[in-house]
C-alpha cells in the first residue's frame, strides 16, 4: 500500500473535497458559539429574517444597550427582546441554538440539513463579525427598530425628536438621532 492508496489519504482527501473553502470550516458543536451570540443571532433571525443590514444595525443597539445596563448581551435579550423569540407563528425560533440540531416545530418543508443548519450558521457568523466589528452603518445612533407594521410606536420615537435613519436596505426602520 502506497501513501496515496492508504485509506486514511483517501477519506482525507474525499472530506477536503466536500469541505468547500477548507480554511473556513463551520463550527458544528455546542462551545463554538457564545450565549451572547446565540442570543442576538435567533432575535435577529426574529426581526430580519436574513437581511444582514439589519442583523448588523440589530446588533449593534442590543450590544450598546446591553454596555449601558451592565448586563451580558443575552441577558438584555432575555430581558427587553424576550417576546421576539417566542412567536407562536415560529415556534422553532426559541429552538435555535449553538447545537447546531434541528429545533423543534422546524417547517416540514424546508430541509434544515441542507437550508436551515446553513443559513443559521451563517448568521451566528454574522452576529459574532458584527459584534467584532463594532459598526452599525447608519447615517446617525441608532437606539432601536421598527416593523412597518409600528407605526404608533414610531410616531411616539418621532415626537421625542428621534427620526429613520438610512441604514442600508433594511427591511426595519432604525430609529435614532
Amino acid at each position: 500500500m502506497t501513501y496515496a492508496t492508504h485509506p486514511i489519504t483517501i477519506a482525507l482527501l474525499v472530506f477536503l473535497a466536500c469541505c468547500g473553502e477548507c480554511g473556513h470550516l463551520q463550527p458544528t458543536h455546542a462551545d463554538a458559539w457564545t450565549a451572547d451570540e446565540v442570543a442576538v443571532a435567533r432575535l435577529t433571525v426574529s426581526e430580519s429574517f436574513a437581511n444582514t443590514d439589519d442583523a448588523r444595525v440589530i446588533t449593534w443597539i442590543v450590544a450598546h444597550g446591553a454596555r449601558r445596563r451592565g448586563v451580558s448581551i443575552a441577558q438584555y435579550v432575555a430581558t427587553v427582546h424576550h417576546r421576539h423569540t417566542r412567536n407562536a407563528a415560529r415556534p422553532w425560533l426559541a429552538g435555535l441554538d449553538a447545537s447546531m440540531q434541528q429545533p423543534a416545530g422546524w417547517p416540514a418543508s424546508v430541509s434544515w440539513a441542507e437550508r436551515g443548519a446553513p443559513a443559521w450558521t451563517r448568521r451566528l457568523e454574522e452576529v459574532r463579525r458584527y459584534m467584532a466589528e463594532d459598526e452599525h452603518g447608519c447615517d446617525g445612533q441608532p437606539v432601536t427598530w421598527a416593523g412597518t407594521m409600528d407605526t404608533p410606536g414610531l410616531r411616539r420615537w418621532e415626537a421625542r425628536g428621534y427620526r429613520v435613519l438610512r441604514c442600508g436596505p433594511t427591511r426595519n426602520r432604525i430609529v435614532g438621532r
